[in-house]
């Protein structure tokens, strides 16, 4: 069924409503031709049997009132009588003629009923020849002949013909029962077809309408689940594709956005780490995500660049803030300004400029505070020295005369002292003289 899980939710609604269309349409279709079965049954019945039926029936009347007639005609006494019994006989005959004729109008006479009919036609047509002779007799009044000939061939005939009349009759009624029991076994087996289909196409629309029901609701409640999840910040596995209809599609957008999701999660974490050589490609010029993404790991990598440029001693960067609300930009701006105010303080001070002001951004500034104190402590020592040069300066030149005095005694016990050294050389030469002689 994997076709059908790929048919799109309207496709599948399409299918599951235009079976149950086809199944109406059949059933239709199938009752229609059915009814139309009971309708040729009862038509069968309306414009054949049950005409018949009174037709024959009407003959056999009538076939018994001329008979009748006939037997009341032999017991006249009077022409008035017979005259009144022939006119009679002659009204039944009208009336059996025209009810014939109406029957041998009906269509669709089978071959036993034909063959019936010839056989009673046959009785009848000999019956009304010997009536002939017995109404001519009973004119004659000439009754014990009349009445032999009425107990004797004349009723045998006419009890052949009136068996064969009613065996028509009993043949059209069996023809109508049969096509009333024909045309209720069609009506019970039309209603038990149509209960049947029914309950199968309510029971198919049951199936059909649970099948894709879970077929829409399954995934859905998976991705709801998957949302819920990644609305309170959960990265989860990706949901299993089963359908490529509306429903598979928006399963594949949830995984490919997890997946987003779950990269830029891995990218993130990387940054955490201090990693900022992975690259962030957005989807497109439309992700917001990506490009914002994007921009911020430039932004880092931009900073991280100018903290280098920093940390080697070039204050010549140019920190540039995304904007008033960059915080980070602001505060990197601030610290590489407040270090050039500071680099500015210390080259005056190396270049023995010690009237600059520090002025520290805070009590925290722990760099801006220990400069000043520096600077305070320089300045401080710069005034003692002149303080210590003076006194310096005076003793100097104490020590100076004092020197020039000593200098003067210093130089008379040198010529002492020379003229010391000399002595000594000559006694160390004459000492050597006495030696080389004593050794000779």
């Amino acid at each position: 069924m994997q076709w059908f899980n790929n048919l799109k939710i309207s496709s599948k609604l399409m299918f599951g409503f235009g079976t149950l269309a086809v199944i109406m349409i059949i059933l239709g279709v199938v009752s229609i031709t059915q009814l139309a079965v009971v309708n040729d049954k009862s038509t069968e019945i309306a414009e054949k049997w049950l005409p018949a039926v009174t037709y024959t029936s009407d003959m056999n009347t009538n076939t018994s009132d001329f008979r009748i007639a006939e037997l009341q005609h032999i017991s006249s006494l009077t022409p008035e009588d017979m005259n009144n019994y022939e006119k009679n006989m002659t009204e039944q005959q009208t009336k059996f003629n025209k009810n014939a004729s109406d029957y041998n109008s009906l269509p669709n006479k089978k071959e036993e009923e034909k063959a019936l009919y010839k056989e009673f036609d046959e009785k009848w047509k000999a019956y009304l020849v010997e009536h002939d002779k017995l109404i001519e007799l009973s004119r004659q009044n000439k009754n014990d002949e009349a009445k032999a000939l009425i107990r004797g061939k004349s009723q045998q005939l006419f009890d052949q013909s009136s068996t064969k009349l009613l065996e028509i009759v009993d043949l059209n009624k069996k023809g109508g029962k049969n096509a009333s029991d024909e045309g209720d076994v069609i009506y019970a087996n039309i209603r038990l077809l149509i209960l049947g289909v029914l309950i199968a196409s309510v029971l198919f629309a049951m199936g059909i309408a649970f099948f894709i029901s879970g077929a829409i609701s399954r995934p859905i409640n998976e991705a709801v689940a998957t949302a819920e999840r990644l609305s309170q910040g959960e990265l989860p596995t990706e949901m299993k594709i089963n359908s490529r209809d509306e429903v598979g599609r928006l399963v594949e957008a949830m995984n490919t956005m997890t997946g987003y999701l779950r990269d830029m999660a891995n990218t993130a974490s990387t940054i955490a780490e201090g990693n900022l050589s992975k690259n962030v490609d957005p989807k497109s010029s439309r992700d917001v995500f990506g490009n914002a993404f994007k921009r911020m790991l430039e932004s880092l990598r931009s900073t991280a660049d100018i903290a280098e440029k920093i940390a080697g001693g070039d204050l010549n960067v140019n920190v540039r803030p995304q904007s008033s609300n960059d915080a980070f930009g602001n505060a990197f701006k601030g610290m590489v300004d407040n270090l050039r105010v500071m680099a500015a303080v210390a080259d005056a001070i190396a270049k023995g400029n010690l009237t600059v002001q520090v002025n520290p951004q805070s009590s925290a500034d722990v760099f801006g505070n220990t400069f000043k104190t520096m600077l305070e402590s320089l300045r401080t020592i710069i005034r003692e020295l002149r303080e210590n040069a003076q006194t310096l300066s005076s003793s100097a030149e104490e020590l100076v005369a004092v020197s020039t005095n000593q200098s003067a005694v210093i130089t008379e016990q040198a010529s002492s002292i020379q003229e010391i050294s000399t002595t000594l050389d000559e006694i160390r030469a004459t000492v050597e003289q006495a030696s080389d002689r004593a050794k000779s």
